[in-house]
């Protein structure tokens, strides 16, 4: 994904995603307390998602292919070099918010 923004990491990004994408992130979280997983899942899929919602800026989450997706998870691992557990992180949460909060298909990378 070329033209992205320098990575913001952790909790900062939460703090940047456009207003078009903060009901997202409020879907993925109250889906996450309703099925009664832990606190710390919430805390990492939270951050997690909001690292792709930042990168996004003013593009709706939802409007993403899964071609849009791979692209990102390789631009994550290529030019963020993150490690195999931060990789497994990022991808289990936007893999969450598609196959279980837009019930979409499941989605393999």
């Amino acid at each position: 994904m070329s033209g992205l923004q320098p990575a913001i990491v952790g909790k900062e990004a939460i703090t940047k995603i456009s207003e078009v994408n903060l009901p997202a992130l409020k879907r993925l979280q109250d889906l996450i307390m309703l099925k009664g997983y832990s606190k710390n899942t919430l805390e990492t899929y939270s951050r997690e998602f909001s690292q792709l919602l930042y990168m996004l800026k003013n593009v709706n989450v939802d409007t993403l292919t899964a071609e849009r997706l791979r692209s990102y998870f390789l631009y994550c691992h290529s030019t963020l070099k993150l490690s195999e557990n931060e990789m497994h992180s990022r991808i289990n949460a936007v893999k969450f918010y598609f196959e279980q909060v837009l019930k979409r298909d499941k989605m393999f990378f």
